[in-house]
């Protein structure tokens, strides 16, 4: 289906292999789990080499919903939210930061934009992003995403709360998306005791093919389930 390139933490790009099932099966969950209908407007802000950007055209179009697309360089908050008006559009997709960029813009205007859906990724969604985006936007649903480029865009989101539980830094990641399966687990590949430290792993049905033409770094950072019977893969997301 496509191949995205990404540096990660090596600051080195690195191309992603994503097949045509693996993004068909994270779009179908996507679209049951968030609830998508034909009568959305969605807004598709994301630049074309996010693989967010791949799923925010997709899963509308397959919804039979309409996208809008943002000129490029178009960030100036007038203009768009003139075209969130103009088009009425009511899901908006964007990284925290910016978004509440946006809602403050509009609050310092006394201007709200409610909307049916707002979708967060890219970055922790923190509690002052998440009051901020809320007061302006008003979304009936609230999704806060997460995912490397390795898990086909976001294998796990939750439904934000109205506001963080107290000591929390962040939104929580939430749950699996799709045909997919989630661990934290230690150095051994053994799974931590609740409450304990360890690190991310993601499985099942959407995982990237691997790095295109790097065997090795694939090797090092696919590595077996030793979970499933089938001959499933994990993949180190190296969160912790």
């Amino acid at each position: 289906a496509y191949v995205m390139y990404t540096s990660g933490s090596t600051g080195k790009p690195k191309g992603v292999v994503v097949s045509h099932g693996e993004i068909a099966m994270h779009c179908q969950a996507v679209i049951e789990r968030f609830g998508m209908r034909a009568d959305d407007c969605e807004l598709h802000f994301y630049s074309i080499n996010f693989d967010a950007a791949t799923e925010r055209l997709l899963v509308p179009l397959l919804s039979g919903a309409q996208v809008v697309l943002r000129a490029q360089g178009q960030w100036d908050a007038e203009e768009i939210c003139a075209l969130i008006r103009a088009h009425g559009i009511n899901i908006l997709g964007f990284t925290p930061s910016y978004g509440s960029q946006l809602a403050q813009w509009l609050a310092t205007r006394q201007q709200t934009l409610p909307v049916r859906m707002c979708i967060t990724g890219g970055e922790a969604l923190t509690g002052e992003h998440l009051q901020r985006i809320r007061a302006v936007f008003q979304p009936e649903l609230f999704f806060n995403a997460y995912g490397p480029t390795e898990t086909v865009v976001m294998p796990l989101a939750s439904l934000a709360p109205h506001v963080l539980e107290e000591g929390a830094a962040s939104v929580p990641i939430g749950s699996i998306i799709g045909a997919r399966v989630a661990y934290i687990l230690d150095a051994d590949l053994a799974l931590v005791p609740q409450g304990a430290t360890g690190e991310l792993y993601v499985g099942g049905a959407g995982l990237a093919q691997g790095y295109h033409e790097r065997p090795g770094m694939t090797a090092e950072r696919f590595v077996a389930d030793p979970f499933a019977a089938d001959g499933g893969r994990l993949y180190r997301t190296g969160d912790v």
